[in-house]
């Protein structure tokens, strides 16, 4: 704390938003292998919504903490995508 460091730089990059929607869900998580970029509760027909990083990742829908469908997404940076799992 009270330091500067002048050199530093940190390229960042826009993030994407990926909208998942299922028919009866209560659930879903976006991952990649082990990581999860977020988890959110659905409304039943709703999409919801989430923003991660660009890239290829997962989106899991569950009902009662148990998988009931899974689709692969590949999403640009500063896109939306809708993605159904029903």
């Amino acid at each position: 704390a009270g330091r500067t460091t002048p050199d530093l730089e940190i390229a960042m990059r826009p993030g994407a938003v990926v909208r998942p929607v299922h028919p009866s869900a209560d659930a879903f998580r976006i991952e990649r292998g082990a990581d999860v970029a977020a988890r959110d509760a659905l409304e039943r027909g709703m999409p919801g919504e989430a923003h991660v990083p660009p890239g290829a990742w997962t989106v899991v829908f569950l009902r009662g903490g148990f998988e009931v469908a899974r689709r692969e997404v590949t999403i640009a940076a500063g896109e939306q995508q809708l993605v159904s799992g029903g």
